[in-house]
């Protein structure tokens, strides 16, 4: 049987356009005429993120003039030659222009972001970032912009763990506990804690070892009684439990 020839079919060309099959959208079979803004690209579908990710929504940038176009991929090009020479306030200056036509655009608020990360400033960066992403559309570029942004998210974490870090430890006492607080608990029993900011600790130490101290004063060396050689006893285990509680603090400080 001799096969029928291929008949045109509107749909069958629609397929052709479209890998995944049927008929051609709507919303591309309108004229761009009929658009009240046009678009500067139309959405893709965005990947599911992951669990406890946050999605950052696509937004359409303003409608701009050739001029405008034209005087915003000038003054770009002049921001990116100072920044890489290292100039960033002079990049930041043009780049302001360009925010004062567009004010988000992604180019100079993706730059605006490098240079704020290259000053330290993490959270000017990161909202930079932020803003340049909802700017473009799903892909590479969008991609790279994420990786910079989690890293500097990262970052600033990782600054906040440290500055709190810092305080955990200036809030031990007044200064960090070294063989000085060692030496202080020798000299007398609950100095050294309470040099090191363990107030209550060195308090209680000192006053068993006042105690102590005071059930033996006036006793004589001939005349010692039982009394006084377990007060001086206790004196001595007092000293020694502030000497070893200052070695395994000063241990511990040393391991944080």
């Amino acid at each position: 049987m001799t096969p029928k020839p291929h008949q045109d079919n509107p749909d069958n060309a629609t397929a052709n356009a479209y890998p995944g099959g049927g008929r051609k959208p709507l919303a591309d079979a309108l004229p761009d005429a009929l658009d009240p803004i046009k678009p500067v690209g139309r959405m893709r579908s965005v990947p599911q993120p992951a669990e406890g990710a946050k999605t950052i929504e696509f937004e359409r940038g303003p409608v701009l003039t050739e001029d405008q176009k034209n005087a915003i991929d000038a003054t770009l090009r002049q921001a990116q030659l100072h920044y890489s020479r290292s100039q960033l306030k002079q990049s930041l200056a043009e780049l302001v222009k360009i925010c004062d036509i567009d004010p988000t655009n992604p180019d100079a608020h993706g730059l605006i972001g490098d240079i704020k990360r290259r000053q330290e400033n993490l959270k000017g960066a990161g909202d930079a970032y932020m803003t340049a992403i909802k700017r473009i559309e799903p892909g590479t570029a969008r991609a790279a912009l994420e990786a910079k942004l989690a890293r500097t998210l990262l970052a600033q974490e990782q600054a906040v763990s440290q500055l709190h870090t810092g305080q955990t430890r200036s809030a031990r006492g007044n200064g960090s506990m070294t063989v000085w607080n060692i030496v202080a608990s020798a000299v007398m029993p609950g100095l050294g804690q309470c040099l090191a900011g363990q107030i209550s600790k060195g308090v209680v130490l000192f006053v068993l070892w006042g105690i102590a101290l005071a059930t033996i004063h006036g006793v004589q060396v001939s005349t010692i009684t039982t009394r006084a050689l377990i007060s001086i006893l206790c004196m001595c285990g007092v000293w020694l439990v502030s000497l070893i509680d200052m070695i395994i603090s000063c241990r511990q400080e040393s391991n944080v």
